[in-house]
């Protein structure tokens, strides 16, 4: 599972990334982050060079949209116990992985509505922090 390996991988290093290279960094991330199927993550990274400077950074970024798009397949209902599975894997990731307790407990509350079925939580959670991603 892609999601598994990922979580195997050691964190980027927090090398500069040129504004020229920001797109090929996303990309060879983008190859070994998972993705929903029929989904797929239109970011204009041409537009926000301005902003990344670090692989971590761009690492980090294309970790937190996939999961938000796996929140949202998620909430389709077409494969749930499929993007629970990575959902589940999400914590474990590079950088999504945490040792501030509040994003922990913030990371755990996810999981257990996801876990749970509990739509509403999932759906808050998407609607809050997720809704620009997933969209051209």
């Amino acid at each position: 599972m892609q999601a598994r390996a990922l979580a195997e991988m050691s964190p980027p290093r927090n090398t500069f990334v040129r504004d020229a290279m920001v797109l090929p960094v996303a990309q060879r991330v983008m190859a070994h982050t998972p993705y929903p199927p029929g989904m797929s993550d239109h970011f204009d990274w041409a537009a926000h060079t301005y902003s990344l400077n670090h692989a971590a950074e761009v690492q980090s970024l294309v970790e937190y949209r996939s999961y938000c798009l796996w929140l949202k397949y998620w909430l389709t209902g077409a494969d749930r116990a499929g993007a629970a599975a990575v959902l589940a894997e999400v914590p474990r990731w590079p950088t999504q992985r945490q040792k501030d307790a509040h994003e922990s407990a913030f990371q755990r509350e996810v999981q257990t509505a996801v876990q749970g079925g509990d739509v509403a939580r999932v759906q808050h959670e998407a609607d809050l922090n997720c809704r620009r991603v997933g969209k051209p």
